[in-house]
């Protein structure tokens, strides 16, 4: 299958939205068509981190060199390989490397950039010598340029995804904080109704009160004319405090 057809196929695959472990194995299917490995690891660069990430790993080990020193961008030989923009080849490694099931013998390594913008590194690990020459220099490049392309599809689709995520839950957060409000402008709305209602009241309840008093107090002494006043003027006022009450309640059901 031609190179180009196979990139638009797996841009394709990103655009419809395939997940980064499928197009992740398909692209390691394709670069082991053209070159053998035992392991594979790509590394993504994370700008918040400014390092080098593991993304995903074919094999039994994790692909790296020299991984106890920093070079800028991450610890191991991948840190440094990528500044160099163009792909490191050693054919035989010496058998001294700690902490793996297996011992690589060759290796190689492909920084991933688009134009300025680094995108990661792919490294390859073999357990026999010779694997990757400097004269397939040229194959190890183009390779890189067509993985670089894929992996920048596909993590700019996934970033895509995040920002809509983002805004998807800044938009619920944002109805939350609108039905919030709307709450403490009832709450506020009601806290003027029940003071309107208290100020209007405040009169008649105190002339109730008042009157109420006097009865208590001088029934027994009272003419009957003027305790027959009094009682009007109490069903007078409590008439009032309805009439107030029974207006506050129509506009409540109007809103």
């Amino acid at each position: 299958m031609e190179a180009g057809k196979i990139l638009t196929e797996l841009i394709e695959l990103i655009q419809e939205g395939a997940p980064s472990e499928k197009i992740y194995s398909l692209v390691i299917e394709e670069v082991r068509k053209k070159i053998t490995f035992t392991s594979a690891t790509f590394y993504v660069y994370s700008e918040n981190k400014n390092s080098l990430e593991l993304e995903y790993q074919v094999g039994p080990d994790k692909v790296d060199l020299i991984t106890e020193f920093d070079f800028g961008s991450g610890s191991g030989l991948s840190g440094w390989v990528v500044k160099q923009k163009h792909p490191v080849i050693v054919s035989s490694l010496p058998n001294i490397q700690i902490q793996r099931k297996t011992q690589f013998k060759s290796f190689a390594s492909l920084p991933l950039w688009m134009e300025k913008r680094l995108i990661g590194v792919l490294n390859l690990g073999h357990t026999e010598k010779a694997k990757y020459l400097k004269e397939d220099i040229q194959i190890f490049k183009v390779l890189s340029e067509e993985i670089s392309l894929i992996f920048e599809h596909l993590l700019l689709r996934n970033s895509n995804s995040n920002l809509e995520e983002n805004i998807k839950n800044l938009e619920t957060e944002l109805s939350a904080k609108e039905t919030e409000l709307k709450k403490i402008k009832d709450s506020a709305a009601i806290g003027e109704i029940v003071l309107k209602i208290k100020n209007e009241i405040k009169k008649p309840l105190s002339t109730i009160k008042g009157l109420a008093e006097i009865l208590e107090l001088s029934i027994h002494t009272l003419p009957p004319k003027r305790v027959k006043e009094t009682l009007h003027a109490l069903v007078t006022e409590s008439r009032r405090m309805e009439k107030i009450l029974n207006q506050v309640e129509d506009n409540s059901d109007q809103s």
